[in-house]
């Protein structure tokens, strides 16, 4: 099995949202009184694709797989304004491919981005429900530092929790 990590780019943005919309109802669904429907339009569509991809502080990254797009990265080139800092803003492969070392390879990917970037600090967000992603990032060498909760009606209650999570270069 071949894998590649490829930058995308805006003439990208309908292949995104079409990989999006695959691969967030395979863990989220259930955590919407809607399925998560909502959220993806407003989050996923191909014109807010587009926005994010024409953004120069933010890159996106295909994983693929034999050819395949599997899986993506995004990256935000600062983190509440601290310059010194990245974000991984998501980090998202399909299921059939979990349990493989490809998120592993993915996270890598972002922290030595911000590496070469002479970034001190590494942000991410995960919900808290997501036991064994939080677990997957602390082995990683990230911490949890800070929760907060989601504003969103149509998240289930118990869901609405979100982690921030750092990682000291």
């Amino acid at each position: 099995m071949s894998h590649k990590i490829i930058k995308a780019t805006p003439s990208d943005h309908k292949i995104l949202s079409d990989l999006c919309y695959q691969i967030y109802p395979q863990t989220y669904s259930n955590w919407w009184y809607d399925s998560g429907k909502w959220f993806m339009e407003v989050m996923y569509n191909p014109d807010k694709m587009l926005i994010e991809l024409e953004d120069k502080n933010t890159e996106f990254y295909f994983l693929t797989l034999n050819e395949d797009i599997i899986g993506y990265l995004k990256i935000n080139h600062s983190f509440k304004n601290e310059t010194d800092s990245l974000e991984i803003e998501r980090l998202y492969i399909n299921q059939t491919h979990t349990g493989q070392g490809l998120g592993n390879k993915l996270l890598n990917f972002g922290v030595e981005i911000a590496r070469t970037l002479n970034r001190k600090t590494v942000y991410l967000k995960v919900m808290a429900s997501g036991n064994s992603t939080i677990k997957f990032y602390e082995k990683n060498g990230f911490e949890t530092i800070n929760s907060e909760l989601l504003p969103f009606e149509l998240l289930k209650s118990e869901f609405r929790t979100i982690n921030t999570m750092k990682k000291i270069l």
